[in-house]
């Protein structure tokens, strides 16, 4: 783990590494999106089976592409029973969080006779795409399936790779007890297309959201562009700041750090700390916690030296983590102070993978500094708006004159003529009667 103080040389271009945009697509991998993109809507299944087959070494036909209900129980078998309660248990928190973030819309009447509703409507169907780096994520198929389900969406279609042809039963029960609709064995940039244009046997969705890796966010980005379905923006490498002061515990940060590193040689962790002793003994602690495992990069450690909790919070301002974690004396005065973290944890007891799996909130989150902009997935990702607007006649009126000034200003003349002709005040017609009645 590097260790930087706030005003020695070098210290922008280590936060600029922080920084480094996961979010910009190499040309090679979105061309390459684009070609799966073309392919698939050209050749269909046959296109999408080939490329699953190439990438994932997995043969599919139309009559096993999708999970089937005897394999949905074999799964469920064979997932020991303390697995099966935790899903089950997490299920359940998650469900109670998301439920909270319903919207009901709302009514405007002005009292004159104009009237509008806002209504909230779910999407009629969703893309929920599960990554399998290291293994299926079941705690993803929860995160994105249970918002989606408590909107109201009626088709929630999952996807998820199946390298050689295997998929951890856990990952299976999950999207069963998630509630989603139907489930695929396909993944990569080759089963985001699928999802975004449809083929013989996977149903086109109206929006795709869920994590994956490179490959993945250039076919979501691909998807969008061509404005075939929404998305939920790009994730990339996971990251954590820990904000921390001289009384957070060593290995309790060297832990969190790790638990962000595993994820992969691209994934960032900083430690931001006004306590030089603190991230020292970090640093000594990382290499004895993550001595003998293979495969745990820690190139993307690093610690930050601050002068004041003031500089800590501006810094991480700055770079908008996905999950910050604060451990000082008092976390809640110092978040206050911060406006920019995707998914923040305070105080010693609250760490980042409690959240990955079981407090309740959700984990699918904006990363690459877009947490300035973007925020974690919830049920509102899952609904659209919709405004109806009801006038009465002498609203109408009322309105007229000022609707054709605009109109006349902005050049549009029949703009200003469908709100006159409503001026005029039409008197009722009596209905007609027969002679002799």
């Amino acid at each position: 783990m590097k260790i930087i103080h706030f005003r020695e040389r070098g210290f922008d271009a280590a936060v600029e590494n922080l920084l480094r945009g996961f979010h910009e697509i190499p040309a090679r991998i979105r061309e390459g999106a684009e070609k799966i993109f073309d392919e698939v809507a050209a050749g269909g299944d046959a296109a999408l089976f080939r490329w699953t087959e190439k990438l994932d070494r997995h043969r599919l036909t139309a009559k096993t592409v999708k999970v089937s209900p005897k394999e949905f129980a074999s799964a469920k078998k064979a997932t020991p029973a303390g697995d099966l309660a935790a899903i089950k248990t997490a299920a359940r928190r998650i469900r109670a969080y998301h439920r909270l973030q319903a919207e009901k819309g709302f009514v405007f009447d002005d009292g004159k006779g104009t009237r509008i509703a806002e209504e909230v409507l779910p999407l009629s169907s969703a893309g929920l795409y599960v990554p399998a780096g290291r293994a299926p994520l079941a705690s993803t198929a929860l995160m994105t399936a249970i918002p989606a389900n408590l909107a109201g969406v009626k088709e929630t279609v999952l996807v998820s790779p199946w390298p050689d042809g295997e998929m951890r039963p856990q990952a299976l029960v999950a999207a069963e007890i998630a509630g989603a609709t139907a489930v695929y064995k396909i993944g990569g940039a080759q089963g985001v297309v699928a999802l975004a244009i449809g083929t013989e046997s996977v149903p086109k969705v109206d929006k795709i959201v869920g994590p994956g890796n490179m490959w993945v966010n250039a076919a979501k980005a691909v998807a969008a562009a061509r404005g075939l379905c929404a998305t939920d923006g790009l994730a990339g490498p996971s990251e954590i700041a820990v904000a921390a002061d001289d009384t957070a515990p060593p290995e309790y940060v060297a832990w969190d750090l790790l638990s962000q590193a595993e994820h992969g040689p691209d994934s960032s962790a900083c430690l931001v700390t006004t306590s030089l002793k603190l991230a020292q003994a970090v640093q000594v602690m990382l290499f004895k916690l993550a001595a003998g495992r293979e495969g745990l990069n820690l190139a993307g450690v690093s610690a930050i030296i601050a002068p004041d909790l003031d500089a800590v919070a501006a810094f991480v301002d700055r770079i908008a983590p996905e999950h910050l974690e604060i451990i000082t004396r008092n976390p809640e005065r110092l978040v206050k102070k911060i406006h920019h973290a995707a998914s923040v944890f305070l105080g010693p007891y609250s760490p980042v993978p409690a959240g990955d799996y079981m407090a309740g909130g959700n984990h699918v989150l904006p990363t690459g500094g877009a947490a300035r902009f973007a925020s974690p997935l919830s049920v509102r990702d899952f609904v659209k708006r919709r405004s109806v607007t009801t006038l009465s006649a002498a609203a109408m009126r009322s309105i007229a004159a000022p609707v054709g000034r605009f109109a006349g200003f902005e050049g549009l003349w029949a703009h200003g003529q469908s709100a006159a002709a409503r001026a005029v005040t039409r008197s009722a017609k009596k209905p007609r009667t027969r002679k002799g009645k």
